[in-house]
């Protein structure tokens, strides 16, 4: 019984998706050998330095997500049932605890999306990553600026300014919310869509199928986020059981 291609694997001579055909067999547009495509895309004959920088990325990454969720449960339990905080923190630290999650997300998202060396262009996962080191390098920005504002936040405002304060504080909530959670929303698609490539050069079917998974159910988990950190905390930890998984098969193909 032959084997057959079960993942979306573009031929590397001429970029035909191989799903469906034969491992013994050529592929259909140029006659290029499958098994010659797929042991090219292998991860596990990628270089050791890339390995290296994808194990790295994936570890940063998990730590970024965890720490997400660390500072989504303690701010859900600084907050009281009527809205107040239960103990005095200063406003500033919220936001820089953000920020510092949202930076380790970058750096770990920006490791996983460098090029393989070992494969043509026209294989590399370029437009996707493109988009998802966008969304995870726009992330820290936004908290970064929400630091600067809290910073400055004891600072008198101008007379004519002072009584709108309220209602402008409000609609930049919302509007960073918004912002936020289409934000992380971009990031989860994006790292679904990474580790399904993870999968099909591994190759291992149970990390692509969790990876699609996660892709159609994620947006849904994730919706909460726009109420504050404390609603990050189910897709956060989706994600980190997404990237675990991801880390350990990347390990094995160091191994290999």
């Amino acid at each position: 019984m032959h084997d057959i291609v079960a993942v979306d694997a573009p031929c590397t001579n001429c970029g035909y998706s191989l799903r469906g055909l034969d491992i013994d067999s050529v592929c259909p547009e140029c006659a290029h050998p499958v098994r010659r495509s797929l042991e090219r895309r292998r991860l596990g004959l990628a270089s050791a330095d890339y390995l290296a920088a994808l194990h790295l990325g994936a570890g940063v990454l998990l730590l970024g997500l965890i720490l997400a969720v660390v500072i989504g449960g303690v701010s859900a339990l600084q907050y009281t049932t009527l809205g107040t905080f239960r103990y005095a923190v200063p406003l500033v630290v919220w936001p820089s605890l953000d920020f510092a999650a949202s930076a380790l997300v970058a750096f770990g998202v920006w490791k996983l999306t460098i090029d393989d060396p070992g494969l043509p262009a026209h294989d590399q996962a370029r437009g996707n990553a493109r988009t998802l080191r966008a969304a995870a390098f726009a992330l820290p920005v936004v908290h970064g600026v929400r630091v600067l504002v809290a910073a400055a936040s004891g600072a008198a405002a101008p007379a004519p300014i002072a009584p709108l304060l309220p209602l402008l504080d409000a609609a930049s909530g919302v509007v960073r919310a918004m912002l936020v959670l289409g934000l992380w929303l971009s990031i989860a698609t994006g790292l679904c869509n990474l580790f399904r490539w993870f999968a099909a050069r591994l190759p291992d079917r149970a990390l692509f199928s969790r990876a699609r998974s996660a892709g159609r159910i994620l947006p849904f988990v994730l919706v909460p986020a726009a109420i504050g950190p404390a609603g990050l905390i189910p897709g956060a930890l989706w994600l980190a059981a997404l990237v675990w998984s991801g880390r350990g098969k990347i390990a094995r193909a160091q191994r290999e």
